[in-house]
C-alpha cells in the first residue's frame, strides 16, 4: 500500500475527503514542514500490520530459544501434557497451574519454563 501524500495544511482543508479516502483503504503521509511525518492507514490495515508485528516477534524469540538450546524434546512435551491431562481429570476440584506446580514437584521435573519451545516431529 503506498500512501499518498498530503501537507497538513491541505489535510486541514480536505478533512473530510481524506477520512473518507482512508475509510475506503488509502493510506496517507502527512506531512509538516520540519517534521518527519505521520501515517494514515485504515483500522483494519493497522491491526493486520500489528498482527503481522507480533507473529514476526515471536518467531524471533523461538528462534533465539532455539539457538540457545531452551527447547524440549517432542517426548520430553508429550509426557509433560500427559501428567497436565491426569491432573486435569482426576476427581476433585481443578487446580490452577501454579497450585499445580507448587503440589506436584514431580512436575516440576518435566515442566518445561516458561520461555522454553517445544519442536514437534
Amino acid at each position: 500500500m503506498n500512501p499518498k501524500t498530503k501537507s497538513a495544511a491541505r489535510l486541514r482543508k480536505e478533512l473530510d475527503e481524506t477520512l473518507r479516502a482512508a475509510a475506503r483503504g488509502q493510506a496517507f503521509l502527512i506531512t509538516q514542514p520540519g517534521e518527519e511525518g505521520l501515517i494514515l492507514v485504515p483500522r483494519k490495515e493497522y491491526e493486520r500490520m500489528a498482527e503481522e508485528c507480533r507473529v514476526l516477534r515471536e518467531v524471533s524469540e523461538g528462534m533465539a530459544d532455539l539457538a540457545a538450546g531452551r527447547v524440549y524434546s517432542h517426548e520430553e512435551t508429550l509426557a509433560y501434557l500427559e501428567q497436565r491431562r491426569l491432573q486435569w481429570n482426576s476427581p476433585g476440584p481443578r487446580k490452577r497451574a501454579s497450585d499445580l506446580r507448587k503440589s506436584k514437584p514431580s512436575l516440576l521435573k518435566i515442566h518445561p519454563p516458561r520461555r522454553k519451545r517445544s519442536l514437534t516431529g
